[in-house]
């Protein structure tokens, strides 16, 4: 299957979780989010299964890495929290 211009050029092809992320924090220009609040702004319901949390929470997590690496997302520790936010 042919992959985007995009894909090719970032080494590795873009995952819906991504884009999904992505999309969401460019809705919401003005706002910075903690992981796990992006999570439930995603619809994820969280403290019902500690290790479906634990798989979700790993995910995202590496999901905000590699869009920190791709220079979409800035993050900043704030108090004993990261945010993240759309590179503006």
């Amino acid at each position: 299957m042919p992959i985007s211009k995009k894909e090719f050029k970032k080494g590795h092809p873009v995952t819906d979780a991504e884009k999904t992320m992505l999309n969401f924090l460019k809705r919401n220009p003005d706002k910075a989010y903690a992981a796990r609040e992006l999570v439930e702004a995603l619809g994820y319901v969280l403290g019902e299964d500690l290790l479906g949390d634990f798989v979700t929470m790993t995910a995202v997590n590496e999901i905000l890495k590699t869009l920190i690496k791709e220079k979409a997302v800035v993050k900043r520790h704030i108090g004993f929290t990261d945010y993240y936010m759309v590179k503006s």
